[in-house]
């Protein structure tokens, strides 16, 4: 049964359906420039400096059951219809749809783990194995299957930061109305522009009623996990390398992350360095009312000592009040 992508577990305060993510406008989560909340949507409005007081975001996951209802708790889809096979993330293709009220967006898309056995930096002294992981020196303990308290921490610790890159082995692309921005902590990227376009004004022939949003943008992100492959040869002769994959606890990971700018056209012609949807992928026409998918980003990473249990899966952040993702 083919799956389709959902959201799968978000930050308290937004605005869940199975397929749709919005941080809803609200006076709690808007301060003024001393720190304190806005007592009144007037106050927020007259004020010239304010600030959000949290980002948001959700993990995506695959599933081929969705259900209609929505939630503000983060949970729109049943826990146990969510995939949370490995090999099921072992490559995949995400599309999404962003949408602001904003002149200024910033929207985060990011690969990021599903979980990790251990956030914090670590040391070898308790007579355990470990291995290092990432620039900053994390340790990663031996794996075994996470409680359900552990993987509460881990989504509060992820999902409740407005900065998720600084998070291990996190990967993000900041989208904005002056590009493209690549962060990460652990690979030591900090606002990598990678792309000169991506959110414009939103289309008012669209057909839909979203005339509130001032900007939108389309973004694909293509994964592909790539465990390296054990080699050897025999005697002192040439013989044919044979792949075989690594059954250790911990094995050498690398992800192949693949990022397109999508634009509505309605142009057949092919055009150089374009990638073409087809209705079987993201259940739109291409040649009524779909996309064209041009390649912003293509990069090989390495992930580090990491075990064979832990997977990856897109997020989404939103930064503003206002601000819309739908998994197209």
């Amino acid at each position: 049964m083919k799956k389709c992508w959902v959201f799968d577990c978000a930050a308290p305060g937004l605005y869940c359906e199975p397929r749709r993510l919005l941080k809803p406008f609200s006076t709690d989560s808007i301060l003024d420039a001393a720190g304190r909340a806005f007592e009144t949507v007037e106050d927020g409005l007259k004020a010239t400096t304010w600030r959000t007081h949290h980002a948001f975001s959700a993990r995506c996951g695959l599933t081929s059951v969705t259900r209609s209802d929505s939630t503000t708790c983060g949970k729109g889809v049943e826990e146990s219809s969510v995939s949370r096979s490995p090999e099921d993330y072992r490559e995949w293709h995400a599309d999404f749809h962003l949408r602001s009220p904003s002149a200024e967006p910033h929207v985060l898309l990011s690969v990021a783990p599903h979980y990790l056995p251990s956030r914090g930096s670590g040391n070898a002294d308790d007579g355990r194995k470990m291995e290092v992981v990432g620039s900053r020196g994390r340790w990663l303990k031996p794996w075994r299957p996470q409680t359900a308290e552990e993987q509460a921490a881990y989504d509060a610790a992820v999902l409740g930061t407005p900065l998720i890159w600084e998070e291990p082995l996190v990967l993000s692309l900041d989208c904005t109305a002056d590009g493209v921005f690549l962060w990460s902590e652990d690979h030591g990227i900090y606002g990598e522009k990678v792309a000169n376009r991506c959110f414009e004004r939103h289309s008012s022939d669209a057909g839909d009623d979203s005339a509130e949003f001032k900007q939108e943008a389309f973004l694909r992100f293509r994964w592909s996990e790539q465990p390296p492959a054990q080699t050897s040869s025999v005697g002192s002769g040439r013989h044919e390398m044979k792949e075989e994959h690594v059954e250790s606890p911990n094995v050498s990971k690398c992800g192949e992350l693949r990022v397109f700018r999508g634009q509505r056209t309605k142009v057949e012609a092919e055009e150089p360095h374009v990638e073409r949807i087809s209705y079987e992928e993201a259940d739109v026409d291409a040649g009524s009312g779909g996309f064209l998918w041009q390649s912003v980003l293509h990069r090989i990473i390495s992930c580090g000592p990491v075990p064979k249990e832990v997977y990856f899966a897109p997020y989404v952040t939103l930064m503003e009040s206002g601000d819309e993702v739908s998994l197209l």
